[in-house]
């Protein structure tokens, strides 16, 4: 018979004090909602209005929200034993989660990011959806209180990260890119934001670029969004494929100049890292650079992350991924780091 798990008081505590602490600025943004309706007669003037209401409040609450996540990340690791790697077998954490959820998931729920995080609709948190909310940067919520969480949840360390990830492909792109034909791979290539911006510039070389993602919703939306740029020097091709399956067989593009994963990684346990990382540097060519990205343990949105989202994935070190590579005998790499300092970067070179 398993053991009854009991609420950590502490736990308890710090919840309902930050429910009061919610309830009140709710309430104080839902009065707001309905004073600049019945004071003002058209749209844009309530929409300016409250935009400058969100800012002037937006500063004093993001501290509080993260002096609170800070303190939870703390109180998960240090009572509980938290860990990403193991939340499933972690009784204790699920029991607090559940009850944190309960307590408070109705301050949340009202925003769109945080729903298709929390229902998973495609079947994992981080799915490009998210990230195409995350690179807009521009909550939909008409309800203040809403809003203010969006704006929040888009400008916590790991949505900063992710914008990040955009202009560190474009890096990479020009790197690779010389006067001739250059092949790329983009895995679990998502919305492929990175490469519409690339189609954008208008670059005068020949590239083809390889699209590949298991989620076909994700590579639906990016064959539409690409469809509508025009670049007569780059072709595109969309692979429905899992990683797991793929082969230079089952791929058949060629071998690689650049390849990169930047979000597909931080899911995968050690041994599927090495096992997924070593069949992309068999795609390289003789030249060619991989680029594997994982979200570094510095990322302090973890609690966050993990409490209102249930969105777990393994964070690592700068040292955990140079033995990762070290295990996969990869002779050149280097690891480099976004400017926040959360988005961690693999580098293998052939």
């Amino acid at each position: 018979m398993k053991k009854l798990i009991k609420l950590d008081p502490v736990f308890k505590k710090k919840v309902k004090v930050f429910k009061r602490y919610l309830y009140i600025i709710k309430d104080k943004c839902d009065r707001l909602d309905i004073d600049y309706k019945n004071k003002f007669a058209d749209k844009e003037t309530v929409e300016k209005e409250t935009e400058k209401f969100i800012k002037n409040l937006s500063e004093k609450i993001f501290k509080t929200l993260d002096a609170h996540y800070q303190e939870m990340w703390s109180i998960l690791v240090e009572k509980f034993n938290f860990n990403e790697r193991n939340y499933k077998r972690n009784r204790a954490f699920r029991v607090h989660q559940e009850f944190y959820k309960r307590q408070l998931m109705n301050f949340f729920i009202g925003c769109e990011m945080v729903q298709q995080i929390l229902y998973k609709p495609l079947g994992y948190a981080g799915d490009f959806k998210v990230m195409i909310f995350l690179y807009k940067n521009n909550s939909p919520c008409q309800n203040s209180y809403y809003r203010l969480i969006d704006i929040y949840s888009m400008n916590t360390p790991i949505a900063h990260s992710v914008r990040s990830r955009k202009d560190y492909s474009i890096i990479n792109f020009k790197e690779v890119i010389k006067n001739k034909q250059k092949n790329i791979l983009s895995v679990a290539s998502g919305s492929s934001t990175e490469i519409a911006e690339l189609i954008k510039m208008n670059l005068p070389y020949c590239l083809n670029i390889s699209l590949l993602d298991a989620d076909k919703s994700a590579l639906e939306y990016a064959k539409n969004e690409l469809s509508s740029l025009t670049n007569e020097n780059i072709n595109i091709t969309y692979h429905h494929q899992n990683i797991f399956e793929m082969t230079k067989y089952t791929l058949n593009t060629g071998e690689q100049d650049l390849i990169y994963s930047l979000g597909l990684f931080d899911y995968l346990n050690d041994g599927l890292f090495i096992r997924c990382a070593k069949n992309l540097y068999d795609l390289l060519n003789d030249t060619g650079k991989l680029v594997i990205g994982n979200v570094s343990i510095t990322n302090t949105t973890r609690a966050y992350m993990s409490l209102v989202g249930e969105w777990n994935i393994i964070h690592r070190s700068e040292e955990e991924l140079i033995k990762i590579a070290q295990k996969c005998r990869f002779n050149n790499f280097s690891i480099e780091k976004d400017d926040t300092g959360v988005q961690l970067y693999l580098i293998v070179r052939k």
